[in-house]
């Protein structure tokens, strides 16, 4: 079979590109639409972050005008009257994170694939 692949006729390794173009051209349309969409989705999560960013602040400034230890830091969270709501935003943000950092992981795994189709595709066609 090596040897075979090494006598091909140039129509022959035409007709083989083609094919493999033909076979590389969805997974390189769905990486490329994948990326897109998580663009967006990153980007909705870094607005929302903000939002949450400038909540926190307000928080702080609330915090800082009526609650004992003032703003030199001596103050406990556990005196806070929104203490649980202020550890679900920061479960919030790890959360966000987190799928942040999968959403990357993926792209590279998907990347990395499509490197080795692309090494393997040139390896056959003899480039």
């Amino acid at each position: 079979m090596v040897s075979k692949l090494w006598t091909m006729t140039s129509k022959e390794r035409t007709e083989i590109k083609e094919i493999f173009r033909e076979a590389i051209l969805p997974f390189e349309v769905r990486i490329e639409s994948e990326v897109s969409i998580i663009d967006i989705r990153l980007s909705d999560i870094d607005e929302h972050l903000k939002k949450l960013n400038g909540t926190m602040a307000n928080h702080d400034k609330m915090l800082n005008a009526h609650i004992p230890g003032g703003p030199e830091g001596k103050r406990s969270i556990d005196q806070c009257p929104q203490n649980e709501v202020i550890n679900d935003l920061k479960g919030n943000m790890i959360n966000a994170k987190a799928i942040k950092k999968t959403i990357i992981s993926a792209v590279a795994v998907t990347g990395t694939l499509f490197s080795i189709a692309f090494i393997i595709y040139r390896l056959l066609t003899n480039k």
